[in-house]
C-alpha cells in the first residue's frame, strides 16, 4: 500500500483511532481519510483474493497428488 493509504488504515482499522482525531493531527479532511481507508480496503481484498486463488489452485494439486497415491 502507499504510505498514506497504509497510515490511515493501521491508524483507523488496527489502533482503533477515529478518523476525526487523524484528522487533527495530519490536517487532512475527514473525507480525504475515508477514501484513502477505502483505496486500501480495495487493494488489500484484491490481494487477498489472488492470495486465495492461489492456495485453491495448490489444494486442488495436493488432493489430485494425494488421490492419485491411494492407488499405488
Amino acid at each position: 500500500l502507499p504510505p498514506a493509504q497504509r497510515d490511515v488504515f493501521v491508524q483507523n482499522e488496527i489502533d482503533g483511532i477515529p478518523f476525526k482525531d487523524i484528522a487533527e493531527r495530519t490536517g487532512e479532511s475527514v473525507a480525504t481519510l475515508i477514501s484513502r481507508k477505502r483505496y486500501a480496503v480495495l487493494h488489500l481484498r484484491s490481494r487477498l483474493q489472488v492470495l486465495k486463488d492461489e492456495l485453491l489452485i495448490i489444494k486442488h494439486q495436493l488432493n489430485k497428488l494425494h488421490e492419485s497415491h491411494e492407488f499405488l
